[in-house]
């Protein structure tokens, strides 16, 4: 007689009974850590500490666990096979194993590689998925009925305590070893807000109490720019403090290098837990922006408690969410919605106390098309609006297409009335309203837990937007004013330098190495060195325009077409007399003009930073598809 049926032979009823429940707990306890093994491997997201994590994923699945082992139960003694002798209660957990091959298998292979549940790549591979754990449960039901009970109790619990020890002495999210003396530092950028619609840059409408209160007690600066007016390239420089001709992302779908000359603040700041709270899909951890962060939330669970807001990535609570029994945000959340994840991370860590510093990115999306807010938000700054306009997509996008029909906005896109343009403006300026509650919320909450007065805080806008200034709403279209100067305010140490100093969001990077008790390999022109580079006086826009600055003036250079052919064209603006750029003084042979184009041409050229040669930087060619560059060669961009 085979010894492991002379064993079962000898068991009773209820023996059986606890065979099945003890077994079956181990099996799915062993699964839980599998599970976090996946997690931890590929980054947690949420903001509890990893012992929360373990706890909640354990609980979860000893909890499957038995009720898989009840449903067996009820099923076996409906067969009455539990009063069979000839029973192996072992054949049962064949079941468990190939369902869990099928959950946290399919589940991950699902979330991390195939495109989409409809999609004719994600069908084909979840059949063979299917028939793959079919497979494995018959094969498991073939090995545990030939197996020893006793051999099987072993080799649970040698791979449950492996696990076990893996995430005790390994465990993700351990505190640095060294200790840094430098303050908290957060760092909050605004994302698509123009300069010129706060309050502490002239704007009348009341659309930023909390930002200008901010600015009149710390320092603000007013001729900040971004080196590029489009989210991600704009967010690479402030991370790398390099230019997008040096960090090469010039889109939206990049991925910022992982090579060692694009070091981030992160990868430098040592002695400090870091974490970060995007709120947009093009910020994801795809685009390697979550580079040295220990920490990278960017989805938000709504409408669920707390536990279920920690450890949403766990397979189980991530299906159910997925299936929308938990309502899961992955981008765009609100700044409502970052500041909520960024304070439970605060407070399950227990910041405040003389823990370690931090260091944290904060990002707010809520500026941003489309501009379809609550009436609240923005009836007050055009209460008397009766129009249709909603502020959707579908709208800027038929605006936008009308711009050369509309010489530019100098008359009105078919179907559209100057109280409806007004109204996305409102809008616009609503959703900046709305942005600035939960600045004054972050304020709120860092004084409520007496951390306000020992972190530092940058403020920035990553780049403006066009409110139909030039016939369009949206951003990347030029290097004027409105897209490519942005708000500074900061609340820190060190800073010596005037409110007026020509800035670029890389000294952002290099102020923050600073207050964190590192050089930068750059010097800082907030703390008053001497400046060993000019890129504050230039900004482009990928393959159409290149700009130059000196107050008052600025110089454009720009690649276009016409008629007769193609060609680069420059224009020169006094900003002080001429804010809204509309007369071109620029005259070959006349000064300022020729100074500033030789300027900026000795820096196109020692930089490489022409439009033929952003054209050939790797990361560019990786994610521009043939059909684009042609597209782009055809619109005269590349030469």
């Amino acid at each position: 007689m085979h010894p492991a049926s002379y064993f079962l032979e000898k068991m009773n009823f209820w023996d059986r009974v606890n065979y099945i429940f003890v077994v079956r707990v181990f099996l799915w306890w062993t699964a839980a850590f599998v599970d976090l093994s996946l997690i931890f491997k590929r980054g947690y997201e949420g903001t509890g500490t990893p012992q929360q994590i373990q706890q909640i994923a354990v609980t979860c699945y000893i909890i499957l666990g038995v009720i898989a082992g009840l449903i067996t139960f009820i099923v076996l003694y409906s067969r009455r096979c539990l009063k069979d002798k000839r029973y192996r209660p072992m054949a049962g957990l064949s079941w468990d194993i190939g369902f869990l091959v099928l959950m946290l298998a399919g589940f991950r292979i699902n979330d991390i590689y195939l495109p989409g549940i409809g999609d004719l790549t994600s069908i084909l591979w979840n059949i063979a998925i299917l028939a793959g754990s079919v497979v494995v449960a018959f094969a498991a039901r073939i090995t545990l009925i030939r197996l020893r009970p006793s051999l099987v109790f072993t080799l649970v619990f040698l791979i449950w305590t492996g696990f076990l020890m893996y995430f005790g002495i390994s465990r993700p999210g351990a505190l640095p070893t060294e200790t840094a003396s430098g303050p908290n530092i957060i760092l909050v950028t605004l994302d698509t807000v123009r300069a010129d619609h706060l309050g502490a840059y002239g704007y009348e409408r009341d659309t930023s109490p909390n930002f200008d209160r901010f600015a009149s007690d710390n320092y603000l600066f007013t001729n900040c720019r971004t080196p590029m007016p489009l989210t991600q390239p704009a967010h690479a420089s402030i991370f790398t403090g390099l230019m997008p001709h040096e960090h090469g992302i010039f889109t939206n779908i990049g991925v910022l290098s992982d090579g060692p000359g694009f070091r981030t603040i992160t990868d430098r700041l040592t002695g400090y837990r870091s974490a970060a709270f995007p709120a947009a899909l093009h910020l994801n951890k795809q685009s390697n922006m979550n580079r040295g962060f220990e920490v990278y939330n960017q989805s938000t669970v709504r409408r669920g408690p707390l536990w279920i807001q920690r450890a949403y990535q766990v397979t189980p609570i991530a299906i159910i969410t997925r299936l929308g029994v938990f309502e899961e945000t992955y981008m765009a959340r609100t700044s409502a919605e970052v500041n909520s994840a960024f304070f439970d991370w605060i407070d399950t860590n227990g910041y405040g106390t003389g823990s370690k510093p931090f260091y944290t990115w904060l990002h707010y999306f809520d500026a941003h098309a489309p501009y379809n807010l609550e009436d609240t938000y923005w009836r007050e700054y055009l209460p008397g609006y009766a129009g249709s306009i909603t502020g959707s997509q579908s709208e800027l996008n038929i605006i936008n297409q009308q711009m050369l029909e509309t010489d530019f906005g100098r008359t009105l896109p078919e179907g559209f009335t100057q109280n409806d343009i007004d109204c996305l403006i409102a809008r616009y300026d609503g959703e900046i309203r709305l942005q600035d509650d939960s600045l004054g919320a972050l304020f709120d909450g860092l004084r409520e837990r007496d951390m306000y007065d020992d972190t530092v805080i940058v403020i920035v806008s990553d780049h403006g937007e066009g409110m139909y200034n030039d016939g369009y709403f949206g951003h990347n279209f030029t290097v004027e004013e409105y897209e490519i100067h942005v708000s500074c305010a900061i609340r820190g140490p060190y800073i010596n330098c005037d409110s007026d100093e020509y800035l670029s969001l890389t000294d952002i990077h290099d102020y923050i190495l600073e207050v964190g008790g590192v050089t930068p390999e750059r010097q800082g022109r907030l703390t008053g060195r001497e400046p060993d580079n000019l890129d504050p006086y230039t900004g482009m826009v990928f393959l159409s325009s290149h700009t130059w600055m000196d107050w008052p003036y600025k110089l454009v250079r720009t690649w276009e077409i016409e008629e007769a052919g193609t060609g680069v064209y420059y224009s020169l603006y006094n900003l002080e007399d001429d804010s809204s750029e509309s007369v071109n003084l620029f005259e070959a042979g006349e000064e300022p003009g020729e100074t500033m184009k030789s300027e900026l041409l000795e820096w196109l050229e020692v930089n490489k930073a022409d439009f033929d040669e952003l054209i050939k930087k790797e990361s560019t060619i990786d994610t521009i598809n043939p059909s684009q560059l042609e597209m782009l060669r055809s619109l005269g961009y590349i030469y």
